[in-house]
């Protein structure tokens, strides 16, 4: 779903629904765990993963977003760009919630699994591109 609503080809416009696909996946997983949460806490924690290198986070969101300025030179290619980046990052968010909420990680351990699991994708991507 993240994909898909990047694929949006103006700035900014999908932030918003990405932060409330990336809130809900992680309330749903903290659900599975037997754990209560609200979507302001699983905003906080993925805030917090952001957090580990605050300024990565926020590089690659502005990647993201001024990837869709390609669209002016190649129509599509930015928001293709922008799709990848928001799938990693969702899916990224995903396998550090699973490792803090499911597997009783501590905090530090999820962080190294979202870094982990954003390299991971971001190899993939690179592989799949090359190709």
């Amino acid at each position: 779903m993240s994909a898909t609503v990047a694929l949006t080809p103006i700035p900014i416009s999908d932030i918003y629904i990405l932060i409330i696909i990336q809130s809900v996946l992680v309330s749903l997983i903290a659900s599975l765990s037997g754990r209560d949460i609200s979507l302001e806490t699983a905003k906080e924690f993925i805030f917090s993963m952001g957090g580990i290198a605050g300024a990565g986070y926020a590089f690659r969101l502005l990647a993201q977003q001024t990837s869709k300025f390609l669209n002016t030179v190649w129509p599509g290619v930015g928001s293709a760009v922008s799709s990848g980046v928001a799938a990693s990052g969702t899916a990224a968010i995903g396998k550090a919630a699973s490792a803090y909420y499911i597997d009783d990680k501590p905090i530090g351990e999820a962080k190294k699994k979202f870094e982990d699991a954003k390299k991971e994708n971001d190899e993939t991507s690179a592989n799949y591109n090359n190709n």
